[in-house]
C-alpha cells in the first residue's frame, strides 16, 4: 500500500470525530420530573429553546425554586462537552439547589436535541451562548452567572469571557472549568504521542489533511483554537479542574491554560480521569466557589418561606400559606407528585463517555495504517507532495 493511500485511509472517520461526534440520544424522562422536591427545596424544569445567529434551534432547560425569596436569582450555566447533553447537567443540582441558584443547561448546537450538523469545539460556541443568557436576563430576570463547562464546554465559556473583557457580551461573574484544552493541535498531538506509537511525523501530516478536510466541510479551521493564547486577558474570577488519570485532555493541558490565566484562579487537581464523577469534596468546593462569587448568601436568608409570583405556584395547585402544618402537606403533596425520586435521577446522570476519546481511538488506529512506513525513508517534500491532492482552489481533499 502506498504511503498516500495508508495516510487517507484512516482520516475520514478521525476528522468526524473532532466536528461530528455521534451524538447522544435520551428522552425527555431522563431529565427527570418537571417538578420535584430535592434537599428540601420545591424545584420545577421549564424548557424552551433558543435561535442562534444561523437559525438553528438549541433546546434549553431551566431549574427553578418555586419559592424565591427576591425577583431575581443567581444562575448556574452548565456547558457540557462535545459528545454529551444536558442530561450532564443534573448532578449540578447538587451546587445550585443549597446556594438558592437557578441552573440552566442546553444541548450545544450539533449535539443532543438541537439542531445544526457540526460542533465547532468551542470557537463559536460562545456566540450561542451569549444568545441564551440575554435571554435569560431579559426574560428569565437571573441575577448574577457562573458558567460551568468541561472541555469542549469550559473552552466555550473561556471564549465567551474573553469577548465579555472586550465588551462584546455582557459579562458574567465567575468560571468554573473543568479539563480545559489549551489548543486543538497540541492536544491531538499530545494523544498521538499518549496513544498511538505513529512517528511524529506522520501525525502532523495526518493532522494537516483533517484540518483540511473540516475546513471545507463546516469552514472551521482547528488550528486557530488556541484558548492559551488568550486567556491572559480575562479577569473573570476561575476555578479550574483536571483529572491525574485524564488521558482525554491531559493535565498539562489544563495547566497551561490555568498559568496564563489573567484573573484571581485556583487550580484543583484530583484522582480519577475525564469521564469520573466529581467527588463530595469538589462538589462542595464548587458549593464554596459559587456561594462566595455570586453573593448567594444575600438571597439564603429567609429562603423556607420566600414569595412567588401566583400564576406559578398555581402551577403546582398549591396556595402560599406559610405554616408548618403547610409545609408538611407541600413536601407529601410533592413526593407523591414526582413519583421517580428524583436523587436517583441525577445519580444515573452520567458524563458521557465522548469528548476526545474517539480522537483518541483514531489517532491511534493510524498505527495500521502507518506499519509498513520507515520514517527515516519519508521526505518532507513527499509529504508535501501526497497533501497537494484534491482540488486546491477549494481546499479539499477527498
Amino acid at each position: 500500500m502506498s504511503f498516500l493511500n495508508s495516510l487517507k485511509d484512516g482520516y475520514d472517520s478521525l476528522w468526524k470525530s473532532y466536528i461530528r461526534p455521534p451524538r447522544d440520544e435520551y428522552k425527555i424522562e431522563d431529565l427527570g420530573p418537571p417538578k420535584f422536591y430535592y434537599q428540601n427545596r420545591r424545584y420545577f424544569r421549564k424548557d424552551f429553546t433558543v435561535k442562534n445567529s444561523k437559525g438553528h434551534t438549541m433546546v434549553c432547560s431551566l431549574f427553578r425554586p418555586v419559592l424565591q425569596v427576591r425577583e431575581t436569582l443567581p444562575c448556574l450555566i452548565y456547558l457540557h462537552g462535545n459528545s454529551s447533553s444536558r442530561v450532564e447537567a443534573l448532578s449540578c443540582l447538587d451546587v445550585a439547589v443549597p446556594n438558592n441558584c437557578l441552573l440552566c443547561c442546553f444541548d450545544a448546537i450539533g449535539t443532543g436535541k438541537s439542531e445544526g450538523e457540526y460542533v465547532n469545539l468551542g470557537f463559536t460556541e460562545h456566540e450561542d451562548l451569549s444568545i441564551l443568557i440575554e435571554h435569560l436576563r431579559n426574560v428569565e430576570k437571573t441575577g448574577p452567572i457562573c458558567l460551568w463547562g468541561r472541555s469542549m464546554g469550559s473552552v466555550t465559556s473561556l471564549y465567551y469571557a474573553y469577548h465579555a473583557a472586550k465588551g462584546k457580551y455582557s459579562p458574567v461573574n465567575a468560571l468554573i472549568l473543568d479539563s480545559p484544552y489549551a489548543g486543538i493541535r497540541s492536544l491531538s498531538q499530545d494523544l498521538a504521542a499518549l496513544h498511538s506509537k505513529v512517528p511524529k511525523l506522520l501525525v502532523t501530516a495526518a493532522l494537516k489533511i483533517v484540518r483540511r478536510k473540516i475546513l471545507s466541510k463546516s469552514g472551521l479551521d482547528i488550528n486557530i483554537i488556541n484558548p492559551v493564547d488568550f486567556v491572559n486577558e480575562i479577569t473573570t474570577p476561575a476555578l479550574f479542574l483536571t483529572a491525574k488519570g485524564d488521558v482525554t485532555v491531559p493535565p498539562s493541558q489544563t495547566k497551561q491554560v490555568y498559568e496564563r490565566y489573567g484573573g484571581e484562579k485556583v487550580l484543583m487537581e484530583v484522582d480519577g480521569d475525564h469521564n469520573s464523577v466529581r467527588g463530595d469534596e469538589i462538589i462542595e468546593a464548587f458549593g464554596y466557589f459559587i456561594y462566595d462569587k455570586l453573593k448567594c448568601s444575600e438571597v439564603i436568608k429567609g429562603w423556607e418561606w420566600g414569595f412567588m409570583k401566583g400564576s406559578e405556584l398555581d402551577l403546582w395547585g398549591i396556595s402560599s400559606n406559610r405554616d408548618d402544618e403547610h409545609q408538611v402537606v407541600v413536601s407529601s403533596f410533592l413526593d407523591r407528585l414526582t413519583g421517580k425520586n428524583i436523587s436517583d435521577i441525577i445519580k444515573n446522570s452520567r458524563v458521557k463517555v465522548g469528548d476526545t476519546e474517539g480522537i483518541i481511538e483514531n489517532l491511534a488506529g493510524l498505527e495500521k495504517h502507518f506499519a509498513n512506513i520507515d520514517e527515516s525513508q519519508l521526505k518532507l517534500d513527499t509529504l508535501s507532495e501526497s497533501l497537494e491532492v484534491g482540488n486546491e482552489s477549494k481546499g479539499i481533499i477527498e
